[in-house]
């Protein structure tokens, strides 16, 4: 089984663009590329999940979003990164579902997506991470079982830490920082630093 890298577009890979923005605004978030680069070359497989709201909502349609996975693809290039996987669910808020039920398992911090992901990409959920921006992603890597990093940069506006399933093994500033917290945990079998928060 593979072990994977799974994260949020917003705010971790990429500056956060407003809706319709289209992929002509897309850049990278600084280090992005550099870390994304370290984890490839240990082996990990790496997976962008991400709800779209946006998408539920009629802003973008499924090529909007493919073309910003497209630019994304692209951006990477010059640091010799490929992604292995994007998973997106268009929805909506809790209370604004209609036509996506908010019920589904795939909405985070519930964890379908990445459930899908490792069923289809034969993964191990307990040797895999999840980098988020925001607590809510922290909460859907450690549902699946995986160990999480939340990179604080501005994303996280609530800080409600009343639920363990939101507490991070790391936080970080950026993707580059993340990857070194990632590598030094995985040549150290079993020492997961949990930092006080």
């Amino acid at each position: 089984m593979h072990k994977a890298i799974f994260f949020d577009k917003d705010n971790v890979i990429i500056k956060k663009v407003p809706y319709n923005a289209g992929s002509k605004l897309i850049k990278l978030r600084e280090f992005a590329g550099e870390g994304l680069r370290l984890l490839k070359q240990a082996g990990f497989k790496l997976i962008m999940v991400m709800d779209q709201p946006e998408a539920a909502a009629g802003s973008y349609l499924q090529k909007d979003l493919k073309s910003i996975f497209s630019k994304i693809q692209k951006l990477l290039q010059r640091f010799n990164v490929s992604l292995d996987g994007f998973y997106y669910y268009p929805c909506f808020p809790e209370e604004a579902a209609v036509e996506y039920n908010p019920g589904r398992t795939c909405r985070k911090p519930r964890p379908g997506m990445l459930f899908s992901a490792a069923k289809n990409l034969d993964l191990d959920l307990s040797g895999s991470w999840m980098v988020g921006g925001i607590l809510p992603d922290v909460e859907t890597g450690n549902r699946a079982g995986c160990n999480t990093v939340l990179v604080n940069n501005g994303g996280e506006t609530e800080w409600k830490w009343h639920r363990l399933s939101r507490r991070p093994d790391f936080m970080v500033s950026n993707l580059l920082e993340a990857a070194y917290a990632i590598l030094t945990v995985r040549k150290k079998e079993g020492a997961v630093y949990k930092p006080r928060l």
